[in-house]
């Protein structure tokens, strides 16, 4: 009965333990608007996945007559890992949550014709695996 006891109590302490030191959604939150405030100051928008799983953020300055691209820098964030998965930016295109665990990334070289899409160039990421593919152009598609 003593042994039953000992052990009991052994895995409440376990128990509690573990459970002490997971972060609140709240805390989670309070970090990645710290990560976002670090890379892009207040001039970011955070775009979660379908499953809140992961968080893209965006962050691009105003353009201006001696910068009318500025840099559009982005990165996504696992919630659940606390970690930054993904960071990149480039001056003109835009990125996109494709599905739950796919950013699309396109980036625009020049001025696009509806007949002529080679100036875009891109890639999809998958958040989940770190693999990146190239983007097919859209006549690929």
């Amino acid at each position: 009965m003593l042994k039953k006891s000992f052990v009991s109590l052994i895995m409440i302490i376990l128990l509690t333990g573990c459970a002490a030191s997971q972060k609140t959604s709240a805390e989670k939150e309070v970090i990645l608007k710290k990560f976002s405030a670090d890379r892009f100051g207040a001039s970011s928008e955070t775009f979660y996945n379908s499953d809140s799983t992961y968080a893209l953020i965006v962050g691009q300055s105003k353009s201006t007559s001696l910068n009318p691209n500025p840099v559009l820098r982005f990165f996504v964030y696992d919630i659940k890992g606390e970690v930054i998965v993904i960071e990149d930016g480039f001056s003109s295109g835009r990125v996109f949550w494709k599905d739950k665990s796919h950013i699309e990334v396109t980036v625009t070289h020049g001025i696009v014709s509806a007949e002529d899409d080679d100036n875009i160039s891109g890639y999809i990421y998958d958040v989940s695996s770190g693999t990146r593919s190239a983007l097919k152009p859209a006549s690929q598609r």
